[in-house]
């Protein structure tokens, strides 16, 4: 019996930031493929219909079927939870109600011919499936580990010659190249799990690709150590990169490293944009959404980056990062609304404007314990900034210097367009650099010690 399939996301909740209530979590990517492709293998046949939020009715995307407001579904057919990555083909099922559940955890539903479903059914057959259930959006990452190998094992067969002037490291046979144009002097390294290049793609010379990687069609990767990555259809990737999910359509097309990130469709990384994706204690990263905290039970995380979110140039996010869909991240203290006018800040670290428990934001270091995301904030008060903090007592060298890097960016303006030398003597801003003397002659004695 054919079953209809139809997939259907949960109620918004924090894990899922930045791409709730942006898009379907269907179309998020897990592995090689999205989660919605891996339902289609599973049960065999094509999406119906997605149920989401009311609000994302009538989303449009090449390739996405149908999504709407939930509502009753006529059997026969299967009700598919968005938040999990199913493995493999579908046992046989029964062909009465069922009830799909993986380690314990219910992922889907089942219901038979000519009856109908509109929640969970009391008393269903229990059918264990194999796959991984997704808690959040950072769970792409490991889920992006355990699946990519697989899924490119799967996708390799028939392939194109290695081409002239490229070397491989490992079993050649572990490269899959379909209509990719690869320029000489590019490094395949396949002793970590297969590569595959689907049609279209480019290589620039001096790129390193280290298994497992896949790239979607007419995707080019510029240049750099690229690894274990799922880079989707039509992106631009060049530097380094390691154990990134690229929903596709997203342009990285300049130096800097990012690793352990999920990036959406349309994002843009500016030149120089560097993740964080270790803690200083190299322990669990620590997500804080909205005052919500998330234990995310992962050493290595970077940023979450939203649909269409866009990074300025010299960027750092710190580890949790989540540009919002369609905000602007600038360097550290700078944002911009989506589609509003740039908000010029100081420049201190990472986290010196955070979201607090209000829509505004605050030095408050009380309101700083979690990750950023980037919206609408209170311009800062530059008074506040005038008086630099007080030395109790006379303090090592080495806590001279972190002081004196600290003043010295707590004073740095960014897109003022002011030198911090002319900064010093502008008249408009005479009170806030009144200590910029002072700054110098610390940072000279410190480094003179």
């Amino acid at each position: 019996m054919t079953r209809a399939l139809y997939l259907l996301d949960p109620e918004p909740s924090a894990p899922w930031a930045p791409f709730a209530g942006a898009r379907p979590l269907s179309e998020l990517r897990a592995g090689a493929h999205l989660v919605r492709e891996r339902w289609e293998a599973f049960v065999g046949v094509e999406t119906a219909e997605i149920f989401t939020l009311p609000h994302l009715a009538g989303f449009v995307e090449p390739g996405v079927p149908t999504v709407s407001a939930r509502r009753p579904v006529t059997g026969p057919a299967i009700i598919g939870s968005s938040t999990f990555a199913p493995r493999g083909v579908a046992p046989p099922l029964p062909d009465g109600p069922l009830r799909l559940t993986c380690r314990g955890v219910t992922v889907g539903w089942g219901v038979g011919a000519g009856a109908q479903w509109d929640g969970p059914v009391a008393q269903a057959p229990v059918v264990e499936v194999p796959g991984l259930v997704l808690h959040g959006a950072y769970d792409l990452i490991p889920a992006l580990e355990q699946l990519l190998g697989e899924d490119l094992r799967a996708l390799l067969g028939e392939s194109d010659p290695v081409p002239r002037g490229s070397t491989v490291l490992g079993d050649p046979g572990l490269l899959g190249l379909r209509g990719a144009v690869v320029e000489p002097g590019t490094v395949f390294d396949t002793r970590g799990g297969p590569i595959v290049l689907e049609a279209g793609v480019q290589v620039a010379s001096g790129a390193r690709l280290t298994g497992p990687l896949w790239a979607g069609v007419n995707t080019q990767l510029l240049g750099g150590p690229i690894k274990g990555s799922a880079i989707g259809p039509h992106c631009r990737v060049r530097g380094e990169l390691a154990s990134c999910v690229f929903l596709g359509y997203a342009n990285k097309a300049h130096d800097g490293f990012v690793g352990h990130s999920v990036i959406g469709r349309w994002a843009n990384l500016g030149a120089g944009t560097i993740t964080s994706n270790l803690k200083n204690t190299y322990g669990p990263v620590r997500l804080d959404v909205g005052g919500t905290p998330l234990e995310s039970g992962l050493q290595f995380l970077g940023s979450l980056i939203g649909d269409h979110a866009k990074t300025a140039i010299g960027t750092a996010p710190r580890s949790t990062s989540r540009p919002s869909p369609g905000g602007r991240a600038g360097r550290a203290g700078q944002a911009r609304d989506p589609g509003g006018s740039a908000k010029t800040a100081f420049s201190r670290s990472p986290s010196a404007f955070c979201r607090g428990a209000t829509s505004s934001w605050t030095r408050s270091p009380a309101s700083c314990s979690g990750a950023s995301t980037i919206g609408p904030r209170a311009e800062p008060d530059p008074t506040a900034l005038a008086t630099p903090p007080a030395f109790a007592s006379p303090a090592p060298a080495a806590h001279i210097v972190r002081l004196a890097l600290e003043r010295a960016a707590w004073w740095t303006p960014i897109n003022t367009g002011e030198s911090a030398s002319s900064s010093c003597t502008s008249s408009s801003a005479q009170a806030r650099w009144a200590s910029c003397g002072r700054r110098t002659t610390l940072s000279s004695a410190a480094t003179s010690r």
